[in-house]
């Protein structure tokens, strides 16, 4: 992606720890409805939590796209 250097060294490390610490808390998340609800584990594993991730992964893109991007 087109964009200054100095601002991709902090963009991606600080994506990249953010994308984890959600999957932490996702994988929290399932463990607390697999105790209390696991009928429910199927459907948040495979449906809710997976489109929070990839909307976040999303957000960080279309964040780089309009705020640091080069537009040339």
């Amino acid at each position: 992606m087109r964009g200054r250097l100095v601002d991709k060294l902090w963009f991606v490390p600080l994506g990249f720890l953010g994308i984890l610490i959600l999957n932490i808390i996702r994988i929290t998340g399932l463990c607390i409805i697999f105790y209390h609800h696991p009928e429910y584990l199927e459907f948040n594993h495979k449906y809710t939590f997976v489109i929070l991730v990839y909307g976040a992964i999303f957000g960080l893109w279309v964040l780089w796209v309009n705020k640091f991007a080069d537009r040339k």
